[in-house]
């Protein structure tokens, strides 16, 4: 475990691409000019390979698993001749043979089912990452601010924090659970807020995750407003001071691997999350943080 931790430190180092956590600036979040040097490519290196061991215990995973296929295939594809051949030694009857190709049948079948059910990561896992993505976030946040003040010099900066919620499975079913976030200083998510579980088609993440599309709240505009009608009492109580919101689904070959969004509160006159350089900002960043998220989402 001490040599996984120390090549993870040298791999990560050697690329002058880690920040160790405790010594980012608490303040950062609103510094538009300190972000800059978390490049995309940085940090889903990260994510391809955790560490050096990660990477080489998951080829040898791999690899055991595809032993084992071939073996239970080819035991599958002859057994029935080999089972020919023991009952020709007479080491088996007709009925002894059945039983083995009934067995041979049911464990081949059961360990193909196994190999395409979902991997949800453990929490374990998300926390590994928790410091790449969340400099990532912090990036985002800034280039959002930068984006606001190219719009509008003269305005006041409204409050705006940016979230990423996964896929979590639990035993009755899936929902979406905020994982990262970046938040300007001072400010942040409530317990409340993080413990939230949103169903498909709940809410503007939830709305995102179901159909794969880009959704909007305004507390000001009616067209925006239906998906907030919805919400449960206590979703309305914990998100009683958000005004505007912004949802983007992240996407990982058509599937829905995380959402990203944008809330604020203020309105979308002051957020401008309908801006098409704000959405073309959020877009591009929800695009490259697929490769930081997990595809079969997250152990409840």
């Amino acid at each position: 475990m001490r040599a996984c931790g120390i090549l993870t430190f040298l791999a990560v180092l050697r690329n002058d691409r880690f920040v160790e956590p405790d010594l980012i600036d608490p303040d950062h979040s609103l510094s538009l000019g300190s972000l800059g040097r978390y490049s995309y490519s940085s940090l889903t290196s990260f994510a391809r390979a955790d560490s050096p061991c990660s990477n080489k215990r998951l080829i040898m995973k791999q690899f055991w698993k595809g032993v084992i296929s071939v073996a239970l295939a080819m035991a599958l594809a002859y057994g029935w001749t080999w089972t020919g051949v023991l009952k020709d030694l007479h080491w088996i009857d007709d009925e002894g043979r059945v039983k083995i190709l009934v067995a041979i049948t049911v464990v081949f079948f059961s360990q193909q089912v196994w190999l395409v059910l979902p991997r949800p990561v453990a929490r374990e896992s998300v926390d590994a990452r928790r410091p790449i993505v969340s400099n990532y976030l912090d990036k985002l946040l800034a280039d959002y601010y930068r984006t606001l003040q190219s719009l509008h010099p003269n305005a006041v900066l409204p409050v705006v924090r940016i979230n990423v919620m996964f896929p979590t499975r639990g035993l009755l079913g899936s929902f979406l659970k905020i994982y990262y976030y970046a938040c300007p200083q001072g400010v942040t998510y409530s317990d409340r807020e993080k413990a939230l579980h949103w169903k498909k088609g709940q809410g503007q993440c939830g709305w995102a995750w179901k159909h794969l599309e880009i959704t909007l709240y305004d507390s000001n505009d009616p067209d925006h407003q239906m998906l907030a009608r919805r919400l449960t009492s206590e979703q309305k109580a914990a998100l009683s001071s958000i005004k505007s919101v912004l949802s983007l689904p992240i996407q990982e070959k058509g599937k829905v691997v995380g959402v990203l969004s944008l809330d604020g509160k203020h309105d979308i006159t002051e957020t401008l999350f309908t801006d098409s350089a704000i959405v073309s900002l959020a877009e591009s960043y929800s695009e490259n943080l697929s490769p930081l998220c997990f595809s079969d989402g997250v152990k409840a």
